[in-house]
């Protein structure tokens, strides 16, 4: 699982141009160190939309499941 969540953080980075100074999924929770114009909260919001959309896709959560925590 966490294979995925790393590789839709990557490929989310790549596609918006973002630089990952640092990455770091572990089992219940993920330290990301990210170079990136907008701020934190739109950062985060796509990681977890990414690696949701992931999860999903790979058939390792249901749609409509809740994985992450309210915050960061």
């Amino acid at each position: 699982m966490w294979e995925v969540v790393e590789g839709a953080i990557r490929d989310v980075c790549s596609h918006r141009g973002w630089r990952v100074l640092a990455l770091n999924v572990r089992t219940n929770h993920v330290h990301t160190v990210v170079f990136s114009a907008p701020g934190p909260e739109r950062v985060l919001t796509a990681f977890k939309a990414w690696a949701t959309r992931r999860l999903v896709e790979a058939g390792l959560i249901e749609r409509g499941s809740r994985v992450w925590s309210r915050h960061g």
